[in-house]
Parts: C-alpha cells; structure tokens; sequence
C-alpha cells in the first residue's frame, strides 16, 4: 500500500504542477524591443516601438494590443519594415500588421502618437503610461522605453511600478531610459516622468500644481517596494526553515509506514520462504484478485466465470457454450455476474461466449454493459471491505490532512511576493501530505499475510514441476488456473499452458479429478481473449472539451503576438 503510495504523488505532481501555459498557435519569440516616445511642446507623445520577431513557424502577421487611458486617443499607427509601409488593421485596441511569412526573423518598426498623453500643470508636465501589463501574453526577451522630454532639462522626476520599479536611469538632458531586461508575460509595467511645465509651450495648462504629489507618489511606491523586500525577506527566511523540517517528517511519516509494513511482511519470510503451494482461500477468488493487485483487469471477467464453474453453478455444456446449473447460495458479486451473463445476455438458462462478444459489440447495449461490469465490479469491493483487512487509521489520516492546510496561506504569500522556488516546493509538499492521508490504508497482519502468500505463490510458480501439480486437490489446481487467468500473471499464466501439456501427455492423471483439466484450461484461454473483446468493445468512449479564452483590460498596457 505504502508503494503505491509513493507511486501516485507523482503521478499527481505531474497533474498539478505541469500544467501548460496557454498555448500559442503561433511558435515565435521577441528577443529584443525598444520603445522610444518623445513628449512633444503641445502635451501629444510620439512613440516609435522596434520588435524584432524570430519565428519558428510559418505566420500571416504580428500584432499589437494598445490600450488606452481616459482623456487619451492613440492615432497615427503606422508598421513598416525596412522602410517599407505595411498593411494595419484595427480591431478595438488589438492592431493587426499584415506581414506573412514563414521560419525568419522580422523588425517591426510601429509608430503612434498618444493625444494628451502628458497633462500639462502649473508646475510640472505628468507622462504616466504602461507600455506592457498583464493582459501580455508574450514575454518580452530584452525591453528598453526612453523618454524624451520637449527639450534638455535637468529637472526630471522619474520612477517605475511593478516591473519597472528602479530599472529607470536619468542622462544628461533629461531623458530617461528604463533597461528592463526580460519582461515575462502577464507583467504589469508602469512608469512616470515629470518634467517642468515650461517645456510645453504649446499645450493647455491645468490650474494646479501637481508636483508635490508626484514626489509623495514615488515615495509610496519606494516604500511599498521596500516593505514588499522586508516581507519577501521573512518569507524565505521562513521557507529556509520550514520547507525543509516539513519534508523531513513527510519522509519520516512515508519511511515509518513502509518500515512497519516491511517488518510484517518480514515475519512471513521464513514461514514461506520455501513453500511451493497454493495458499489457502480466505477471501472469494475474484475478491483475491482484486485485494492483491489492486484493481480488476478485463481478465477478472473469465476468472469469475471459471469461479461459477468451480462452485458447480456453471457448467459447459457445448464448446463455449455454457448452462446454469443453481444460483442457490452464490454470494452477491456472484448473483450479479450470473444475471449479466445469462439473463443480460443469454437466454436465462444458458449462454454462449460468441453471444457475449455480439452484445458487446452492440452500441445499445453499452449502457446496460457498463452498468453491470460497475455492478459488479462494486459487489467485489464491497466483499473486500467487510472482510475488514485494512486498519482503520480515519483520525491519524485526518490529521495528517488537516496539518496539510498549514500550506494554503504560502500558496498566496509565496506568489504575492515573488517566490516561485518556494511555492513550488510548498505545493510539492501539500501534494505529498494530502496523497498520503488519502492513500494510507495499512492492511492489517491477515490482510498482509493474504498478500505475502499470493504473491509468493506467483513468483514461485515458475519452480514448481508442473508434474508435482497434478496431484494437488482439484480445487487447489482449479484456483491456481483462476487466478492466473484473473490476475494476468505471466509466470502462472504459463505454468496453465506447461500444466495442459502435462495433462494431455499423462490422461491418467486426469482420473483424480471430477473435471477435465485440459478443457478447463483451453475454456479460461478462450473466454480470456473474449472477454477482453467484449470489454474493449463496451468501452465507453470520451468526449473532447474544449474552454474559450479570456483577456482584456482597461487603461494603458497592452502586449505583443502573432497571427
């Protein structure tokens, strides 16, 4: 239990953990932009954006999303590459650039005029726009804006928000240039520059000043940004601490388990280690199957067959054909599969295995099909259950999932502050732990000991002298044949088709059996393979979903694709 335990988590890791970013249908990158805007005397700003392009793919065009603020209309776009004009289409904020191609890199040059995009005071001219935000969906490899004021001018006050926060640098006459490196999708960048209201001689003047506040502004941004490291420096100081002593007693919890079922099974080595004999029945053939491997393979289906003709409820009465001879004392599971087989199926008294594969192979008996295998696949679990085989661990396993929840709080605070490494190690974590409460079912020492002596029995069945089978007990033999054929074990699968040799060679050995054992194996070989076809036939089919995409904000931003 503890293995597979172990086994899943990943499995479930891989589910959480890796689930793609949104997919483009496009296979590009943008390994460098510059987007220079010029702030000009009447209040208007002239933008010329490069974006070199590398594609991987074939394209029909790039484009652009630009949003605007209020108070603020952005005219004039223009594309051209190499000095050569292209095609523009507009739809709301998103630009198309017609511009097909296929497996090259391609420099765009854009260029726009955003009306308004300074408000002019008294005292100080304010540009605050976001070039990119988190509506992008592209990552941007190398960004570089540059903002030039009307004319030279020392007095500049400049700053940046989010991804742009202390990337600024003023140079000499007051252009300010904002080196932001790599810009990941779904970034928000804001900046502001202010400069003297005397540099705008041409544009209308609000009866305010305003450069008070921007300076207080950026004071609040320096101070948010600095209590932003002050806690992203106690988070990981907590990580440090924390992440680590909560694996340790994850695996101190997962090594403790394993231990004390290793040490169980550990008993059984010497009292087993030699044998060479079926164990005995302590649980129905089919609910075996299943305690032992876990689940019940299309095969379980012609190892409960052979189980009704081992119990005298199913006999042969023609090649692959079959009668019921008494459901009289037949368990639950048992009744179900005789219902499904003859009544479902055949005729109420009889059945045939080529009318199982018919009913199998026809759409409107899917349904009915699918019920009962679930029927009684069900009956099966629930024998298992009352045999009461696993410990009942409810409160250590629930404590263990309420201490998983200590990690809900990290999954918001270790993104909200920027640290990925540690998210991704907390998730990791809770994974572990919560699959641990849901998956630790420790068997108990008879649940451990059907286990140990089963699978004893199937790797050890390769050693056993098929000649030294056929003076085992008629239901001894018959078990053996069932469940190999149920479980699909290869060594006993193969120890069924040494023992109709042996069989088939010897007729005498036959006299000490009520049963012809070399017709009961070819029936399991047989209904095997049909049963598998009917299964595979009555499959249930799956349906593809699909979900529709999300996107669009309000004010400046936008972001850069391709079509």
């Amino acid at each position: 239990m503890i293995k597979r335990t172990m086994m899943l988590i990943p499995l479930l890791l891989l589910t959480l953990l890796f689930v793609p970013h949104q997919a483009f249908a496009i296979d590009f990158t943008i390994p460098e932009s510059t987007i220079d805007a010029t702030l000009l005397e009447n209040g208007d700003v002239s933008v010329k954006e490069t974006h070199v392009y590398d594609f991987d793919d074939d394209f029909n065009g790039l484009t652009r999303t630009l949003y605007q603020k209020e108070y603020t209309e952005i005219t004039n776009v223009e594309a051209s590459e190499n000095g050569q004009p292209l095609e523009v289409e507009q739809d709301g904020a998103l630009y198309k650039i017609i511009r097909p191609g296929s497996y090259e890199t391609v420099t765009l040059n854009l260029t726009y005029t955003i009306t308004n995009g300074a408000t002019v005071y008294q005292d100080v001219a304010d540009f605050n726009w976001s070039f990119f935000d988190s509506s992008g969906e592209v990552p941007y490899e190398d960004m570089t804006v540059i903002i030039h004021p009307p004319a030279e001018t020392d007095d500049v006050i400049a700053y940046g928000k989010d991804e742009t926060f202390g990337k600024e640098t003023i140079q000499e006459g007051g252009t300010v240039q904002y080196s932001l490196g790599t810009v990941s999708d779904g970034s928000n960048g804001f900046i502001r520059v202010a400069y003297p209201s005397d540099l705008f001689t041409n544009a209308t003047v609000v009866d305010e000043e305003m450069k008070e506040t921007i300076l207080t502004n950026e004071q609040e941004v320096k101070d948010e940004a600095a209590a932003f490291t002050s806690m992203q420096d106690r988070l990981s100081n907590f990580a440090v601490i924390f992440i680590p002593l909560a694996g340790l007693l994850l695996f101190v919890l997962i090594l403790g388990s394993y231990l004390k079922s290793r040490q169980i099974y550990k008993s059984f080595e010497q009292e087993y280690q030699a044998a060479k004999h079926i164990p005995k029945q302590k649980l129905s053939m089919l609910a075996t199957i299943l305690y032992t491997k876990s689940t019940l393979r299309p095969e379980a289906m012609a190892a409960g067959l052979l189980d009704l003709m081992r119990k005298g409820f199913v006999k042969e009465h023609d090649t692959n054909q079959f009668t019921l001879i008494d459901k009289e004392g037949a368990s639950k599971s048992e009744q179900i599969l005789i219902e499904w087989l003859f009544d479902a199926i055949g005729d109420g008294k009889s059945f045939s295995l080529q009318q199982l594969e018919s009913y199998a192979k026809d759409k409107k008996n899917h349904e009915a099909y699918q019920h009962y295998d679930h029927k009684w696949k069900t009956a099966i679990r629930e024998e298992m259950k009352e045999a009461n085989l696993l410990q009942n661990k409810t409160a250590y396993r629930l404590t263990i999932g309420l201490a998983s929840l200590i990690f809900v709080p990290l999954f918001v605070l270790f993104p909200m502050y920027d640290l990925p490494m540690w998210l991704f190690f907390s998730i990791l974590l809770f994974i572990g732990y919560v699959g641990y409460a849901i998956f630790y079912h420790p068997r108990t020492t008879e649940g451990a000991r059907i286990v140990y002596e089963w699978n004893q029995f199937s790797k050890q069945a390769a050693t056993i002298p098929a000649a030294e089978m056929t003076s085992w007990k008629q239901d001894d033999l018959m078990r053996a044949i069932i469940y190999g054929i149920g479980t699909g074990d290869k060594n006993l699968k193969a120890k069924n088709t040494e023992l109709e040799e042996v069989f088939k060679g010897q007729p005498q050995a036959m006299a000490a059996y009520s049963f012809d054992v070399t017709t009961f194996i070819a029936i399991s070989v047989v209904a095997q393979a049909s049963m598998n076809t009917a299964s595979s036939s009555a499959a249930p089919s799956s349906s593809p979903s699909g979900g529709s995409p999300g996107g669009g904000v309000g004010g400046s931003g936008g972001g850069s694709g391709a079509f």
